[in-house]
């Protein structure tokens, strides 16, 4: 009778243990901390410019808008819509504070709304000019609206070193980016487009100067008729490396931003020899592991105390 109550116990003090280890390796993966980001969340901001109907008399007529502020580094949402059943022809350019000129729609307009996008490089008051052509007096609907920043629109995860945004134009071709650059390592460029093309296709040449003065091209006569270019560069030497980018560009003007980011998508190179392979254990088998060893050596015990009480029986 000793021998089952002894048994018992054994059972019971097993029971106790497991139950013990489980709960213990059950904490540490449910409050292990999530380091993971699978997805960053940007939000816009939308603050209404302009809203109004203007009435348009056939054949031709002109909508003019003076001095409406505009601020850097922003993108806006020109929506456009004829609101009685007619069609027209339209034109619409924006001049910016120093005068230089955007051409942004040509095409028709009719109860189909249209979505214009277009970033702002430069802060201050605008005009906005429509060369309409129609064959009925009609009435256009013109709405703007503020949206989102040039900032929010890339992963604010990324390790961003430099951001900059320019005016291209007839007279300001070539415009440059200097950047202080760690040696071997990489990183990623971005030449993003923020206002419309209409009826050109810019070339675009691009060119990175190095601290040793050694030149690397990286965009020869390039048609810029893509939303954004990107390009990894992986760097040798330390210090200031220049960015060039030349745009041929006649008649309009455009509106690019210029970015570089440490890519993350590949460990940075290094010159010195890897170090010894090692294996790598997550914290869950480690937590399950020193388990399972804690356990058989109180299994072991318990076993061995069980046999001694037996044997004295």
């Amino acid at each position: 009778m000793k021998k089952y109550h002894c048994v018992g116990k054994f059972h019971l003090e097993y029971f106790l243990i497991s139950s013990i280890m489980i709960l213990l390796v059950l904490s540490q993966i449910q409050f292990q901390p999530n380091t993971c980001k699978t997805f960053n969340l940007n939000t816009s901001s939308e603050e209404v410019i302009w809203d109004s109907t203007h009435m348009v008399f056939s054949p031709n007529d002109q909508v003019f808008l003076q001095d409406l502020f505009f601020e850097e580094d922003w993108m806006y949402v020109f929506y456009l819509e004829v609101v009685t059943p007619h069609q027209c022809e339209v034109n619409m350019t924006v001049t910016d504070p120093e005068g230089y000129q955007y051409k942004i729609f040509q095409g028709t307009i009719d109860q189909q709304q249209k979505e214009i996008q277009f970033g702002m490089v430069i802060e201050g008051a605008y005009n906005i000019t429509l060369d309409v052509s129609t064959e009925f007096t009609l009435n256009l609907h013109l709405r703007i609206e503020r949206t989102v920043s040039f900032m929010d629109l890339f992963d604010q995860d990324n390790d961003i070193l430099a951001f900059n945004s320019f005016r291209f134009s007839e007279n300001e071709p070539l415009r440059e980016v200097p950047i202080l650059l760690e040696p071997n390592s990489s990183y990623v460029f971005t030449i993003a487009l923020v206002s419309p093309l209409i009826n050109i296709l810019p070339i675009l040449n691009t060119f990175i100067d190095d601290p040793a003065e050694n030149e690397f091209i990286i965009y020869q006569d390039q048609a810029l008729n893509e939303f954004y270019l990107a390009f990894q560069f992986q760097t040798i030497n330390y210090g200031v490396h220049k960015l060039q980018v030349l745009i041929d560009i006649v008649e309009t003007s455009l509106n690019l931003i210029v970015v570089v980011m440490l890519d993350n998508s590949d460990p940075p190179i290094n010159n010195e020899p890897p170090p010894r392979s090692t294996l790598y254990m997550p914290l869950e088998v480690q937590v399950i592991s020193i388990g399972i060893f804690i356990f058989a050596i109180l299994l072991a015990l318990l076993m061995k105390k069980s046999s001694r009480k037996e044997l004295m029986y």
